[in-house]
Order: structure tokens, then C-alpha cells, then sequence
């Protein structure tokens, strides 16, 4: 886990320890910390884990510190808590003097203004030497960078309200031993409860229905039923559908069935990569039939492709070379120089270079991957895999026929590549998981503004929402889900009848139906009486999926009114919160080191 420039790791000292590790801090490797007992003076001395940041070495030894801890983590609480559930925030940019008017809807500005909170407060104890002094102010930082590090930056009003009404209940029952293992066992029951209550979707009629709800406009509804539609409502990976901006008005879906090849274009060598134009454009496509060749080994003679490019060009065809060694030397180089040569005569053939990893491939290698080499059509199959050890000819016109496939269309990043080879795609006898379709969602609008909000709107509906809920299942959202697990905890019988027991239950009840009043407050503006009365009537509602909301006179099924939420996405944010809570109370020394700016080029 690392911050900015620091190391963290997790144990927990007693107080000589402590000293000890302030002393002999240079025993800290470069990425964990490995115990060591050493004989001191007659004395053994005893190393643990600690947490390395960026200042001084504090001592986390009271309520107080922990307080000052979660300062900036309680301060982010209050922003999304704020402005979530179709709540809105006045909000100043960078070089604007008006403040805008930013919505919850608005997930492009909002998570702008919630990143550049982050990187405020970072700046503002880089350039303000009384934040640098002020004990607070540190370690607000770190806790917060703490916090970020253990949600993987996935950051919601429940993660940030979960972890602070945590910390604040342990601060205030910190002298009770075992407290919080006590509550988290808890927690991890809730989290039974609620896994084994979600429900999955699979009517398409029910699958529309949620789409209505969840959409912004009727048109962004209408787009999303036709990319349901063209997919026959399944969704099993967040890769599948594509959502760019589009260059017209009008929304157009692009389908196509082909290869994801899990590793994009060669990018250790800059010269190669701008014959590509890839610097410019971040994408290479090829829209006409391309040869293929697959090499096994090193290539890093130029005489083992010169021949292969010379009828790559007269072909005027691009080359897809798949390899699973290195590509170096002067075999790199010709291929740069016949890129760059064909770039200004304006031959549209290029050689893509692909490097082949077995762990993509399900551990297979490149000489046993038969699915690869039919789908690429190579002319005899496995034998027209080149290797200069062992093949008779240098692929080239003379030999083309034994070595080249043919590929009808690539789309490749530095990050990941797409083949098509409709021809081969369609043969039954292909079963692979890389073989899949791909839809790519082409957004219009009438200014780039709209076209970025829809864009933003639709790939979080699409790729979030629906990918993961129809997968893994859904669970109410707005904190119902939370509340019924509450109403679950509240009729269990306590593990024991001691007062801490009893303590913990009641506070972690608490803390589960918090997250629904708080919605019902921003979203319908409930006062707190009839706030309190919604929470208590949805924990008796016997079923998992209803609720009493505000506007209907009896309980309401929270499939039909879109108030639901991919039950993963959920169960990861009780996990993170928990991690940070152990995290938090595992250390009671943080050592720090101040680092040197780095030097101007």
C-alpha cells in the first residue's frame, strides 16, 4: 500500500517495542517489514510493524490522536453526504470566480470536485507552513490518504459514513478489550444476511422496467434497451460494451463478434510507437484484411521479417505479428523504418506487434494454443507457426502460403487489443473465453458537455449498475438493505448476555439504519419524525425487497421504483470499511520521514 512516496504495513507495538522501532527504523525494507528479534546489551529486542509516512513520528496512543485522525475523513463524509441522493453543492473550480451549481446527477463533476478536495488538502500542506506544524492537520492528511488507500479509491457516502461512525464508536469504548472484533464479527453477520437475501433479475421485461427507472431521460433509456437488446440482455463482463463519444446528434451502436486479445501494441520502444502514430491518435485501427504471423522466440534479426515486410508492403496489407519472446535490436528497428517509410508514400500497411503472455491465455503457451491459431486462419494450423530454430523457410511471397493467416479487422491500444475475424468467429468449434462480442455505444449530443454527461451516465448504468447487478445480484439501495440487515442483527439471540455484547449490538444497529435516514432526508426532504417512522416500519416489513418510502401509502417493492444496487458493489464497501477500522486500531505508532522535492529536468 503506498503513500505518495511511503511504505505502510500493519502490526501492532506495546510502547518499549515502540521506542525501539523509532531507533532501529533502518531495519524497513523497500516494501514489507519482516520481524526480527536481536540481542541488545544482554537484552532481546523485539521489532513489529508500524505504519511509515510523511512527516514525524506519532504516537497513537489516545482518543484524540484517532479524532484528529479522521478530521479529514469526517470532513469528506460531510461533503457526500451533503450532496448525495439528488442533492446539489455550490462548487468553485480552478480559474472560475462564479460558483457552479453542481448535482449529484452530474457523476463527471462530481467525482472532479471530490478529486480535487483530495488533492487540495495535499497542496495546501505542501505550500502553508502552519499546516505543516499543526499535528491535526497531518494527520487528518493521513488518515484520509489511509482511508483512500483501503477503498481503492472507490469512495461512496456509505464507505466514508460506515468508517467514521465506527471510529467514533471505538474511541468511545476503546478501553473495552475486544470491542471491536466484537463489532465487526457483527458486521460480517449482517453481510451473511444480506448475501444470502439478494435476488437476481433475469425477465427482460423486469430488466427494462429498471432501466426506466434508473435512466436520466426517456432517450438515454431508449439507447440502453436497444444495447440490452442487441446483447439479448446478457452481461456478464464491465469490457463488453464500449461507451465513447459519438461525432453525431444521434446515439449508433456498433457490434461486432472477435477476439479480445488481452495485451495491446508493444510500448517499450517510443520510435515504434510514433511509426504507429499511437502518441497522437491512443488507438490503432485497421479496417481492411491484415496478414497475420506468429513467431516463436526471440525476433531480434532483421533478416528473420525483412522478407515478411517487404510483402506486407507489396501487398499493401498490414502485418499482425504475434510473438512470445522479445522484439529488439535491428529486427525493431526495420520494422520502425518500414512503418515510417510507408507512412509517407502513403501504403496503409503497418506492422502491429503483439506480445503473447501465457497467463492471458489460461496458462496456455503460443504452440498449444489451437483456438488462437484457427481464429487467425493460419494456412496449416500449429505448423504455420514460424520459429528461426526449426522452420525450413523465412516467411516472405515465396513462402506465403504456409505462413500467413488473415485478419479482417484490429483495433489495438497500448492496453488491450480487439480482433475481428467474422469468418472464424462464427465456428462453433471455438470455445473460448476471449472470443466474445463486443458493442461499442457511440454517444451524440448537441455540444461536447452533454455528450460527456450522457457518456458518464450511461457507462456507469451500463458498467457498474447493471453489469454487476445482473451477475452477482441486487440489493435495495438508499440504505434500505442496510436497515433490513439491522432489523435481522435485532432479532438474533447475543452470542453472550454480557453488557458490552448488548453495547456493541446496539451500536452497530445504529449505525446500519443511519445511511437510510440520510436518504430519505436529501432525496424527499422527510422531516425526522416521519424519517424515523419509514426506517422503523421497512425493518418489520417481512420481505427483503420492500420498503415504506415517502409518496406511496403502503410498502413498495424497491424493483419497481429503481431504488436498487448491485449487492457487490456494497458487500466491497463493507469489507474496505472494515479493513480501515483494523487498520486504524492495529497500529499505535506512525513513523514518518520528510522527502526531498524532486529536482527540475
Amino acid at each position: 500500500m503506498n503513500l505518495h512516496r511511503s511504505r505502510v504495513t500493519v502490526g501492532h507495538c506495546e510502547p518499549a517495542v515502540t521506542r525501539a522501532v523509532l531507533k532501529y527504523s533502518n531495519f524497513w525494507d523497500s516494501g514489507s517489514w519482516v520481524s526480527h528479534s536481536t540481542l541488545r546489551g544482554g537484552k532481546m529486542i523485539r521489532f513489529c510493524r508500524s505504519i511509515k509516512t510523511l512527516h514525524t513520528p506519532t504516537h497513537f496512543t489516545d482518543a484524540t490522536v484517532r479524532s484528529n485522525l479522521m478530521s479529514k475523513v469526517k470532513l469528506l463524509d460531510e461533503i457526500l453526504s451533503r450532496i448525495s441522493y439528488d442533492r446539489s453543492v455550490l462548487y468553485t473550480p480552478k480559474y472560475k470566480r462564479i460558483p457552479q451549481l453542481v448535482t449529484a446527477k452530474d457523476t463527471v463533476r462530481m467525482g472532479t470536485l471530490v478529486r480535487n478536495f483530495i488533492d487540495n488538502i495535499t497542496m495546501d500542506q505542501a505550500y502553508d507552513v502552519s499546516k505543516q506544524l499543526d499535528p491535526k492537520e497531518k494527520l487528518g492528511k493521513v488518515g484520509l490518504e489511509l482511508f483512500l488507500e483501503c477503498n481503492k479509491n472507490h469512495i461512496t457516502p456509505l464507505s466514508t459514513h460506515l468508517a467514521v461512525m465506527m471510529l467514533d464508536t471505538y474511541n468511545r469504548y476503546s478501553n473495552e478489550v475486544g470491542f471491536l472484533e466484537m463489532m465487526l464479527e457483527e458486521l460480517r453477520d449482517a453481510q451473511s444476511y444480506l448475501m444470502e437475501n439478494r435476488f437476481m433479475i433475469e425477465k427482460n421485461e423486469d430488466i427494462d422496467m429498471l432501466i426506466d427507472k434508473l435512466a436520466f431521460t426517456q432517450q438515454d433509456a431508449t439507447t440502453m434497451k436497444n444495447v440490452m437488446d442487441q446483447l439479448n440482455y446478457e452481461l456478464p463482463s464491465d469490457d463488453i460494451v464500449r461507451v465513447v463519444r459519438g461525432n453525431t446528434m444521434e446515439d449508433t451502436i456498433d457490434l461486432s463478434k472477435g477476439w479480445k486479445y488481452r495485451a495491446g501494441v508493444l510500448d517499450t520502444n517510443e520510435p515504434y510507437l510514433r511509426s504507429l502514430q499511437i502518441d497522437k491518435k491512443k488507438l490503432v485501427t485497421v479496417s481492411e484484411s491484415s496478414l497475420v504471423l506468429i513467431f516463436d522466440g526471440t525476433l531480434r534479426d532483421a533478416d528473420k521479417i525483412q522478407p515478411s515486410l517487404h510483402y506486407a508492403t507489396k501487398q499493401k496489407q498490414s502485418l499482425l505479428l504475434i510473438v512470445n519472446g522479445d522484439v529488439t535490436g535491428d529486427a525493431l528497428a526495420a520494422i520502425t523504418i518500414n512503418n515510417n517509410k510507408n507512412n509517407r508514400n502513403g501504403n496503409p500497411s503497418k506492422t502491429i506487434i503483439l506480445k503473447y503472455f501465457d497467463k492471458d491465455h489460461d496458462n496456455i503457451s503460443l504452440q498449444e494454443n489451437y483456438d488462437l491459431v484457427k481464429f487467425c486462419q493460419l494456412p496449416q494450423g500449429l505448423g504455420s507457426i514460424y520459429s528461426p530454430k526449426f522452420s525450413e523457410y523465412v516467411p516472405s511471397s515465396a513462402s506465403a502460403n504456409l505462413f500467413f493467416g488473415s485478419m479482417e479487422a484490429i483495433k489495438a491500444t497500448t492496453g488491450e487489443c480487439f480482433l475481428y475475424n467474422p469468418s472464424a468467429a462464427l465456428d462453433d468449434e471455438i470455445k473460448n473465453r476471449s472470443l466474445q462480442t463486443t458493442l461499442t455505444l457511440n454517444v451524440g449530443g448537441q455540444s461536447e458537455f452533454e455528450i460527456d454527461q450522457r457518456r458518464a451516465s450511461l457507462d456507469n448504468i451500463l458498467n457498474n449498475t447493471m453489469c454487476h447487478g445482473l451477475a452477482e445480484g441486487f440489493v435495495p439501495s438508499h440504505g434500505i438493505a442496510l436497515a433490513k440487515a439491522a432489523s435481522y442483527l435485532s432479532q438474533q439471540p447475543l452470542k453472550d448476555d454480557s453488557l458490552m455484547a448488548k453495547t456493541v449490538r446496539a451500536e452497530l444497529i445504529e449505525t446500519l439504519t443511519l445511511p437510510m435516514d440520510q436518504a430519505l432526508q436529501n432525496k424527499f426532504g422527510s422531516n425526522r419524525f416521519s424519517r424515523a417512522k419509514l426506517v422503523s416500519d421497512t425493518m418489520n416489513v417481512r420481505s427483503f425487497q420492500n420498503a415504506y418510502l415517502p409518496g406511496y401509502k403502503k410498502e413498495v417493492n424497491a424493483l419497481t421504483t429503481g431504488n436498487i444496487e448491485p449487492w457487490n458493489k456494497l458487500n466491497h464497501t463493507l469489507d474496505n470499511v472494515a479493513g480501515f477500522a483494523k487498520l486504524i486500531t492495529s497500529c499505535n505508532t506512525y513513523v514518518t520521514r520528510i522527502f526531498d522535492k524532486p529536482k527540475r529536468e
